[in-house]
């Protein structure tokens, strides 16, 4: 995933792949058996959360929200 992202364009500190709760970065992570996709805005308050079943779900979630935002980019 961290490749795709990369070939994307998309900064590696606007995405931790550990979960946490970081300022201004898109995460997931797994509680229990539930998988969770978040944005984690100022001071790590979550400002939207989705469950999804599996890993898979949860990380096409990250890279769409990922590449899909201009903040995430290297600016050129």
């Amino acid at each position: 995933m961290r490749q795709l992202l990369d070939e994307a364009g998309v900064r590696p500190d606007a995405y931790p792949l550990d979960g946490g709760l970081p300022d201004n970065r898109y995460s997931i992570e797994q509680r229990g058996h539930t998988w969770y996709g978040y944005y984690s805005g100022e001071r790590g308050k979550i400002t939207w959360e989705r469950l999804y079943v599996n890993e898979d779900e949860a990380c096409l979630l990250l890279v769409d929200e990922l590449q899909s935002d201009p903040t995430t980019k290297w600016r050129t």
